[in-house]
């Protein structure tokens, strides 16, 4: 995805938009929550999805549907 197309799907998701409403307080906490062990720090590519951040073995982690994983916060509201 280049930064132009990026710029237009955030420009998109305004008031008129048909993108998908932000997930609620429920569907957040409902998520598979672990500490990250071994196979996942050692997984090569494996980092938070939104900060990009290297994972270390204990560290609070979710992982989402579509398989990407984060920390457990910055996913919290």
């Amino acid at each position: 995805m280049t930064m132009d197309d990026l710029i237009t799907q955030l420009m998109e998701q305004g008031h008129a938009s048909t993108a998908p409403p932000p997930a609620s307080t429920d569907a957040i906490d409902s998520l598979p929550r672990f500490k990250a062990d071994k196979s996942l720090v050692n997984e090569e590519g494996k980092e938070c999805t939104v900060c990009k951040d290297n994972f270390n073995i204990g560290e609070d982690v979710v992982r989402l549907p579509c398989l990407h994983v984060l920390y457990y916060p910055p996913l919290s509201i």
